[in-house]
């Protein structure tokens, strides 16, 4: 058939001419390639990229997918892995409009020594953290978070009624026992300038563990933007997926969704791999 010819010659000439020779209109081959039975091949990879989405619950983009089906053996650009999703009827959840968390007031500030140089060389160099709200039934929790800007690794967090400074210590305290971090591993932490961490008592226990502060510019977000990419990928891809009745349901939810993240998730940062897979090939060429 003609439509099958032009469908075998279409990457060496135009679509237009090919039409032109073998005399057939556009929109009849564009008809008959919308409507044809997809080949075994095409149903293969449209089962696989259903897998995926299945897999990772339905939080990959067409680049993510695309990466995750190489990862497969399956040579599959960003565009084509964005067509076969449109076959296989998946679609990956977009992050809603973020919230914003009240300032408080300023205690002890730190300059911005991170920059927004967001890249580290290897683990525990530089350490980003915050916090965020999250509703349950019973009211509202919050969520402190600690993340490895090598890795992109959740390396502590902790979920409490009060959004304090004991909230974002405890954080902090998981992840210096995680690392094994101490006066001379030279840790830099960012955060933003939050009362919780502009307070005496959190500076103080950076200092206690020679850890260098840095803070955002008052009032910029993008100064913490790995940190705020977080938060919103955990509210778009688990938390907003269900209401949480009690405090223990929503902390099973964000301890799910962080093994998630440090485990299955791949990263753009990363290459196309997980926190902990990044770290481990670091490890090995170390």
């Amino acid at each position: 058939m003609s439509y099958g010819l032009i469908d075998t010659l279409k990457k060496a000439y135009p679509v237009t001419q090919l039409c032109d020779v073998l005399d057939v209109h556009k929109s009849g081959y564009y008809y008959w390639q919308a409507h044809r039975e997809p080949t075994a091949a095409r149903i293969h990879l449209q089962v696989q990229v259903k897998a995926i989405h299945a897999e990772v619950e339905q939080t990959y983009g067409s680049r993510r997918m695309s990466d995750a089906l190489k990862e497969k053996g399956l040579a599959v650009g960003r565009y084509q892995a964005q067509r076969l999703m449109q076959e296989a009827g998946v679609v990956a959840i977009y992050p809603k409009k973020r919230h914003r968390y009240p300032a408080g007031e300023v205690s002890r500030v730190a300059d911005n020594h991170l920059n927004r140089e967001f890249e580290a060389s290897a683990p525990n160099q530089k350490w980003v953290g915050d916090i965020t709200y999250l509703w349950t039934a019973t009211g509202w929790m919050y969520l402190a978070v600690v993340l490895d800007l090598f890795s992109r690794k959740v390396v502590g967090w902790h979920l409490s009624g009060s959004p304090d400074t004991a909230l974002i210590l405890a954080a902090l305290d998981q992840a210096v026992i995680l690392r094994r971090v101490d006066a001379s591993t030279g840790v830099l932490f960012h955060s933003d300038q939050g009362c919780q961490y502009t307070s005496h008592a959190y500076q103080d226990r950076l200092t206690e563990l020679g850890i260098k502060a840095s803070m955002s510019r008052r009032g910029n977000c993008w100064d913490n933007a790995v940190m705020e990419r977080f938060f919103r990928s955990l509210k778009v891809e688990a938390i907003s997926r269900d209401r949480y009745q009690t405090a223990d349901e929503l902390t099973w939810a964000v301890k799910k969704y962080i093994h998630f993240y440090n485990t299955k998730r791949i990263h753009s940062a990363n290459g196309a791999m997980t926190p902990n897979q990044s770290e481990q090939l670091f490890l090995k060429q170390a």
